[in-house]
């Protein structure tokens, strides 16, 4: 019997290789979904791409000018230092800067705030501050966010 069609294993492939250029050139167009989703798989390295944890950060941060999720993510990254060095300092602005982004809990956020509830989705603002409680007190901290807010909010970052 004469083997006809594509195999599954080249089937899928093919899918993820289109899935990865489509997210890659919707993040270059400005999507910021699409760049928090391909500095993940740029930090991972799937989709048969090598990893490119430089240039994932680099996503990572263009997102982060319009996205808690991204600030977010960057804050965890910095903080935990499992795939770059340790950065207590990037992880303060990254996390600080969360807080400055509305909470998004809408009806739920009472409940949501108390604890009454968990399940209703992150509210990254939140978290945040959870992740800055944890952090070793440094009275310089604030006035260096300030700083550093001030040149990355004007595209004049000092960040890496």
């Amino acid at each position: 019997m004469a083997q006809t069609g594509i195999k599954l294993r080249d089937c899928i492939r093919s899918c993820e290789e289109t899935w990865v250029e489509e997210t890659k050139q919707e993040a270059s167009r400005g999507n910021v979904e699409a760049q928090i989703t391909y500095a993940q798989m740029l930090i991972r390295g799937v989709g048969g791409m090598r990893q490119n944890i430089n240039l994932g950060i680099q996503y990572l941060r263009t997102a982060a000018k319009k996205s808690a999720e991204a600030s977010i993510k960057l804050g965890k990254i910095y903080l935990k230092g499992k795939i770059v060095r340790q950065d207590l300092n990037e992880a303060y602005f990254y996390l600080r800067l969360v807080t400055l982004y509305k909470c998004k809990c809408g009806r739920f956020a009472e409940q949501y705030h108390a604890n009454r509830v968990s399940n209703v989705h992150l509210c990254y603002p939140t978290e945040a501050l959870e992740y800055l409680r944890q952090l070793p007190n440094d009275p310089m901290a604030e006035q260096r966010f300030r700083d550093q807010f001030a040149a990355w909010r004007d595209n004049k970052s000092i960040h890496r």
